[in-house]
């Protein structure tokens, strides 16, 4: 088993006990229980309701722990590698396959008409960066077999796409655009630029 390594930050090259927060464990400690026993953290995982469920070496059950539980920590497994960040998408994934386990206990009571569906906002609810939002709405519109449009009123315009998801699921995205400039203005626009390069032209002579 690794000790301590000088480039971890935080950790000194001498293995050394200290007392941290469980909601500071990463992968790569090394953690030692009340008996005494000592093990490798390799996986730390914490829900909605800030437990901390820490995965150790020769143990595939996490253990669970409040965020603000005091632990010791004895040394760093620099073989063992921090996780990465979950990816969003599948976060999301994971999130409404539990919506849907909670919807099917319904199952077996009166259904009256309900229109279901699944709004996704790009955000924030501003139209300033629109252009590198459009991309995602794109593509969400893309991986559902959807398309986007730009849609609106005069106060209010989205860059917006609606795909059927199986079933009777309608999944709608969207994000806030700039309204698009009116055709008497973009006209308006051209002639002041055409004059303009008449003027430039004949300054030039």
């Amino acid at each position: 088993m690794h000790t301590d390594r000088t480039d971890r930050p935080g950790y000194s090259a001498e293995p050394r006990t200290r007392e941290i927060k469980a909601g500071d464990l990463t992968a790569g400690m090394i953690l030692r229980f009340a008996d005494g026993e000592s093990l490798t953290v390799l996986r730390v995982e914490r829900d909605e309701d800030g437990i901390v469920l820490v995965t150790v070496d020769g143990d595939a059950i996490a253990a669970p722990y409040n965020a603000e539980e005091t632990v010791t920590v004895v040394g760093w497994d620099g073989a063992v590698a921090p996780l990465a960040e979950p990816d969003y998408w599948q976060a999301l994934a994971a999130d409404l396959r539990a919506v849907a386990d909670r919807l099917a206990t319904l199952a077996g009571t009166p259904a009256p008409e309900v229109h279901t569906s699944l709004s996704l906002h790009v955000g924030p609810y501003t139209e300033r960066g629109s252009g590198e939002r459009r991309p995602v709405v794109a593509a969400i519109a893309s991986a559902l077999g959807g398309t986007a449009a730009e849609v609106g009123t005069a106060s209010l315009w989205e860059y917006r796409a609606e795909a059927q998801a199986p079933g009777v699921l309608c999944v709608t995205a969207w994000t806030l655009i700039p309204a698009p400039e009116a055709p008497e203005t973009a006209a308006l626009r051209a002639e002041v630029a055409a004059l303009r390069a008449q003027l430039a032209e004949g300054g030039a002579r």
